[in-house]
Order: C-alpha cells, then structure tokens, then sequence
C-alpha cells in the first residue's frame, strides 16, 4: 500500500513537471525568427539543472525528430543542448548533418560531446554534402583529435578541390602529434599550393609545443620550416628560452624580411640587460629596424633606453624624428631632450607636434613637470593647459582664477575650461552664476550646455541640472530657463549624485573625488607591525606565493603556476580606523598590493579594498583601490589623476599611506594625494595582507610596516 502511494505519487509528479516545461517545448517547435526568446532563457536556465537536464534533452530531442522548426529555434535548441547532451543527441542531431546552415550546430554540440559514435557519424557524413559542411565536419573531427578524425582530415588533405585541400592541411595544427607532423611535412616537399597552410601549420605546431615545454617535437616540426619563414619565428624564440630577446634582435639587426614581426614578438618580453647587442648596432640600422626597435623599447617602459633613442629626434627623416617624440611619452626622463619635445609642439609636421603635445599631457617624469612649470610661470598658456591636463590642483585653480577674472573674454581660456571642468566640479561652478554679470553668465551658460549636452545618460543630465539650477538661480529666470530647455529637462530637486554623495559600490569614474588632502603625520604614535627578522604576527592565505624575510624586508615571490592570488596577512584581524603606512620596492616588475580591512568570505577567498602596486608603466594605478575579488573601487582613469600617476617610482623605494576612518577611506604615494573615497560597505574591521598576484612574474620588497589606530 506504502509502495503504491509513493509510485503514485512520483507519476503525478513527474507528470506536474512535464506540463509545467510543456509550454516551453511547444514555444520552442512553433518559434519564429524575431518572436520573444522567453522560452530560450528559460529552458537554458533549467538545463542546467542535472535532475532536470536529462528530460530537458529527450524533450528538445522529440521537437528535433520532427524536423519542423525553422533554423533560428533549431540554433536556440543546439546551444541549449552543448552542456546537457549525450549519446541520445547524436542519432537525431546526425540528420541535419549536410544542412548548410544547421551542420555548424550541429557540429558545436558535437566538439565537446562525450561519446564515442560521434567521429565514426562525423567521418561518414562527409561524402555527400556541400563544401562548406565539409569544413564545418572537418574542423569539429580535428578539434576532437582522435585517430579516426585524423584519418578522415588526412583523407581531404590530398582532395582535388584547392580550397578544400588547403582548409583540411590548416585543420592538421589542431593534431599536436608527429604524427600531424609527419603529413605536413610531406605536403611542403610537394611543393605545391598547400605548401604556406603546411608552413603555418607546422610553425603553430612548433610553438604550441615550445609553449608546453615539448621541446623535440616542436623541433621536429621546425626541421620542414626556413629558418626565415615568418610564422616560425614565434616557435624559434620560445624555442631560444632565455636567449630568447637576443634571437630576436638578431633578426632586427640583420634587417631581413622578418624585422617588423620580430619587433612585435619581443615587445613584452625586452629587458635592458639583454639588448645590448642591439643598442649597440641601432646607430647603423636602417629606418624598418630603427622604427621596431624604438617600438620595442618604447613598451618595456624601461627610461634607460631613450639615450639611444635621443639622436633621431634631430633626424632629417620625419617618421623617424616622430617616433624618438612618440616614444618619449613612455621612456624619457631626462631634461634637455624634453625640452627639445617641447620646442616641437610649433613643428609644421601635424602628427610631431600633436605627438610632442602628448609628450607633456602623459610624460610620467618631474623634469617634464618642471619645463612646464617654467613655461608656465612665463605666462604660457599651453603650458598651463597641460598642467591642469596633468591633475596639477594649483593649476586647475589658477585656470579657474583667471577665467572668473576676466580672461573668459579670452576664447583660448574659456575653451580651456570648458574642454577640462569635470562633472564633480561643475555645482562649485554653477554656484558662481548668482554673482556673475550678464556677459560672464553668458558664457557660463555656454559652458554648462555644451558640457552636459555630450552626456548620453539623461537620468543623470537632469540629476544635474537640478543641483546646478536649483538654489542658484530663481525657476523665473531667463538663464534658468535657457538652461532646461536646451538640455530638455525639467530640473526638480532631487537627491545628490556629485562627489562626496558615494553608492555602496564601485565609484564610476564621472564621481570620483579627486584627492587634495595632504598625507597625515606618519612619524608619532605608531607601531611597528614587523620586527625586520620574522614572520611573526604574519601567516600565508590563499596561493602559494613565497614570503621570506631578506635583509629586514619581507620578501614576496611568485609562483608562475599559482592560479589565485596570494596573501601574506595580519594574524589581528579586527583592525578598523587607522593610518597605515609601509615602503615597497619592486625587484621583478608585477601586480602587486597591500589590502586593508580585509576579509574572508564563505568560499575562502580574501576580499575587501586594497590598495593597489601597479607597476604597469603605461598604466600606473598605484595607490587606486582596488575591491579584492569584485571590481575597481577607485581608479585613476580620469586626467586629473596624472599627478597621483607620476608619484610612484618603478624602479626604487616608495612609501605608501592609507587612511581609514568611518566611511572614509584615502590613500598617498610618496607623500602625493592618490585616492579619496566614501564606501559605507567598507567600514568593518579586518587584517592587513601583502598581495603578490598571479603571472609569469612578480618580486616585491616591504618595510618599515607601521600603523597608529584612531580612537
């Protein structure tokens, strides 16, 4: 009796959800192109569901038998059926095999599919359909890679169709064996049409096993290839390990065919200590090898290549002249070449002169700050315009000084206010329209429009025009109501969404405060968080990075197979409002950083904000903050962060600060404002953790850890 009630009770159940889905499969056989995919999203979100997702596949499988539904349910169907299908598919889905467009479909479920029927299916459908579902076959039974898709690729390679031919000699790199090898090898002893796909496929080959650590075969695979042959040159760098920067320079130096690809090829890889070869020869390098070596330099962000750079920018030839300019954004420091730059700001050549005028809007350098300061004080107008560029606070404000003086009549100067005012600045701004004169209103006016009129997000456009407009100006106005109908807005008082006002998430950059606040005193009242000899009051969490104590620094290095990020952090872990201050210095350029207030979540992993060591050289965030396992909190995307950019040195010591206190959370490098952020979600208590990310490469020095609690 038990027994039956239980059965029956499974029946009515099973048959409750067979009805429940039953809407879903019926939407799903009378769907057509542009109708809603309600049913698509729904079915996709059950089949990933194990209990359900067999009865998912029988269901869509029945719809499929009948061959009804036009092509775009049958392509919903297929990406519904990838995760969930098994041997069950491969019978009913094998149908549409010869089917221009469903083949492909088919064929993506099958590449991943776990079964083995599928090749033998694959393999045997190819006679007897069209060229491109031979392809589409042909690439899937190549993916899979076994012996039985071997022989069939093989089989086509040697087709009398050209094109076919070609497609299945390309379709053999995805065979990593010498066996792929071996048939490529003999297609470039032919020598005939298919040679460059046999060419390209056996230096794919070479460098994916090079990449792998197979060293024999990816030398057996080079033995068809010419030395000089493009697509190799990757394979034969890996292949040269460390003396992998002088291979390639070897080929810049010797000027042939390959230069431009061997200056692509060692662009993330170039050290100084391994170029010595090349500096030495580039003075007698033809203008190719002189462009790509000067690109190579140029983004290892490594200063100490601009000597060698220096002299083409007194070179009669004009590309060579813009490129030592180009490249002095990222590299140069030193002061009688930027002052050269500086001077070729006025140079006839467009390109040169806009190049020299990025040169001081990026330049990280302080002697580029100091020939600007200069220029700056002579009354330069460009001077100032880069300053303020640049995130210089004094400059910024002297701009706007000199606008409310009078030089608004000035267009340079109005232009230039209404180029760099920020959204967070303008309420400030719009304060001042209550005082103003008719004719600086006017212009003001003209600023305000122009700035929120490029703003696509309308919301926030009458957000702002409501804290701009209202408690400034009467709704009676005339400038009030110029205002809001340009912008079409009905401007009504509405809650803040200017700085200082922060969501309890990530900042977007349009809200970031800039910070001005100077660094706090970081030499009364603290306490030393590290003796200089032991780990003591530290553990490991997460990764398996290496922390040692060298020379009275904590020392982190990375494992290049780590595969999450690893923490050395306080054994305290309560701490809550504070200044911590600590140096760093990188031995191994790396992402790296210091989290504060951290936390460990119910899956493990540390998160909470940190404050970040970027040594990109093109990037320079450090200082940012960072929300460990979620996104950017603060960034320093905005131009008015360039100074907090250029405050760190890459390659010596630099002092960190973080200032927590409530909501508030600021950050300084080397005594320079970086970060300034209210989070209401970051005000809990929790430890301190050195960061060393995962990546091929990371080495990085802390010291004279410290920190005072506020009360």
């Amino acid at each position: 009796m038990k027994k039956t009630f239980f059965s029956t009770l499974a029946a009515l159940c099973a048959a409750s959800c067979a009805s429940l889905y039953a809407d879903n499969y019926s939407d799903l056989a009378a769907y057509k192109a542009g109708e809603s995919l309600s049913w698509f999203y729904e079915l996709r979100g059950e089949s990933l569901n194990r209990s359900k997702s067999a009865q998912i596949e029988r269901n869509i499988l029945g719809v499929l038998a009948e061959k009804k539904i036009d092509d775009g349910a049958f392509k919903r169907a297929c990406e519904i059926l990838k995760p969930i299908a098994s041997e069950k598919s491969v019978g009913v889905l094998a149908k549409f095999l010869g089917d221009d467009f469903r083949t492909p479909w088919v064929c993506d479920v099958f590449i991943t599919l776990d079964s083995s029927s599928v090749d033998g299916v694959l393999a045997s459908a190819l006679d007897g359909v069209s060229k491109k579902c031979k392809m589409s076959i042909l690439s899937t039974l190549a993916s899979r890679g076994s012996s039985d898709g071997f022989e069939a690729v093989k089989k086509y390679a040697d087709s009398q169709d050209a094109e076919l031919a070609a497609f299945a000699v390309s379709a053999l790199v995805k065979f990593q064996d010498s066996d792929a090898v071996e048939v490529l090898s003999s297609v470039v002893a032919k020598n005939d049409a298919r040679k460059d796909a046999a060419l390209d496929a056996l230096s794919m080959i070479a460098y994916r096993a090079a990449k792998r650590g197979d060293k024999s075969l990816a030398k057996e695979a080079l033995e068809s290839v010419p030395a000089d042959y493009g697509m190799s040159i990757a394979a034969r760098a890996e292949l040269a390990g460390n003396d992998r920067v002088k291979y390639l320079d070897s080929i810049i130096i010797a000027d042939g065919k390959n230069v431009n690809r061997a200056g692509r090829l060692v662009y993330k890889s170039r050290k100084f200590e391994d170029s010595g070869a090349l500096v030495a020869a580039f003075p007698k390098l033809s203008k190719k090898a002189k462009l790509a070596a000067v690109a190579s330099f140029m983004l290892s962000g490594d200063t100490r290549f601009y000597p060698t750079v220096a002299p083409l920018l007194d070179s009669p030839d004009a590309d060579l002249r813009d490129e030592a300019v180009y490249s002095a954004r990222f590299i140069c420091t030193d002061e009688t070449n930027l002052r050269k730059i500086y001077a070729l700001i006025g140079d006839k050549n467009r390109i040169i002169s806009s190049h020299a005028r990025n040169v001081f809007e990026e330049n990280p350098s302080f002697a580029a700050v100091r020939i600007l300061k200069e220029a700056e004080a002579k009354g330069d107008l460009d001077a100032l315009s880069f300053l303020v560029l640049r995130g210089d606070i004094e400059a910024r404000e002297k701009l706007k000084n000199m606008y409310f003086a009078g030089e608004y009549k000035n267009p340079k100067i109005s232009q230039m206010l209404e180029s760099l005012i920020t959204y967070g600045e303008m309420p400030a701004f719009a304060a001042k329209l209550k005082s103003a004169d008719e004719e600086l209103r006017k212009d003001m006016t003209k600023i305000i429009i122009k700035k929120l009129a490029k703003c696509r997000d309308k919301l926030f456009v009458a957000e702002a025009a409501s804290e701009i407009l209202d408690g400034n100006l009467s709704p009676d106005d005339p400038t009030y109501k110029f205002i809001a109908s340009k912008l079409k807005v009905k401007p009504q008082k509405r809650k803040a969404v200017w700085q200082g006002e922060y969501r309890p998430r990530a900042v977007e950059d349009r809200f970031m405060k800039i910070a001005q606040e100077g660094e706090p005193d970081i030499e009364n009242g603290f306490v030393s968080m590290f003796d200089g000899k032991t780990l003591d009051g530290w553990k490991t969490s997460t990764g398996n990075a290496k922390y040692s104590v060298e020379d009275g620094c904590i020392l982190g290095v990375t494992d290049p197979k780590m595969k999450q990020n690893s923490f050395l952090v306080s054994e305290r872990a309560d701490y809550k409002d504070f200044i911590f201050t600590c140096e760093f210095k990188w031995l191994d350029l790396g992402n790296s950083g210091v989290i504060f207030r951290g936390q460990v979540n119910e899956n493990g992993r540390i998160v909470g904000p940190q404050a970040e060591m970027d040594s990109d050289p093109k990037r320079r965030w450090t200082g940012g903050i960072y929300n460990e396992g979620a996104a950017w909190m603060y960034s320093l995307s905005r131009r008015e962060h360039e100074r907090a950019r250029n405050a760190v040195d890459l390659f010596g010591w630099n002092r960190m600060t973080i200032k927590c206190l409530g909501d508030r959370m600021q950050t300084w490098i080397n005594g320079v404002p970086v970060s300034d952020l209210e989070w209401k979600e970051a005000d809990k208590g929790g430890f301190f953790g050195l960061q060393i990310h995962t990546g091929k490469k990371c080495k990085v020095l802390w010291r004279n850890i410290k920190i005072r609690e506020l009360k």
